[in-house]
């Protein structure tokens, strides 16, 4: 960084964060290449962002895909957008607290906080982006809970 570049510290590559386990949260597993996970800032990385940002890649989902996440809550407010390029939309369902949404790309779910949510894909390509309403100086887990509990 040279002394006119005076925001170089705003551009930061993003870190694949498919094996992360999340300890707010039971993950059955996290499914690798066929849906990577990289978050772009949260959890340290540009933490003088407002905003936590991650982002799934989905591009095959496998036979017999059962749910990979459990419903959980957060304290702040929190986005999934679903995108897809191509003739192929990506779908899933979204769960907010016991209501099933079959949604399909390109969609925005805004989930209030406390809401218990969770998602699964259940065809097509594409990704979905997470944005929390969070400093990317803090923890996700410090975050998130399960559905009962209260914060």
């Amino acid at each position: 960084m040279n002394a006119t570049q005076r925001y170089a510290y705003c551009i930061q590559a993003p870190r694949d964060s498919t094996g992360e386990n999340h300890s707010g949260h039971i993950s059955h597993r996290h499914m690798g290449k066929t849906m990577p996970r990289w978050t772009m800032c949260g959890d340290g990385l540009l933490p003088e962002s407002p905003i936590r940002v991650s982002i799934r890649h989905i591009t095959d989902i496998e036979p017999g895909y059962t749910p990979h996440v459990e419903s959980h809550c957060h304290d702040v407010d929190k986005l999934y957008i679903l995108l897809s390029d191509g003739n192929e939309a990506l779908s899933a369902v979204v769960v907010l607290d016991n209501e099933e949404y079959s949604v399909r790309s390109p969609v925005t779910i805004y989930i209030p906080k406390g809401v218990p949510h969770r998602y699964y894909p259940t065809g097509g390509r594409g990704t979905l982006i997470m944005i929390m309403n969070m400093s990317c100086r803090e923890d996700y887990n410090d975050h998130t809970y399960s559905p009962g509990t209260t914060r």
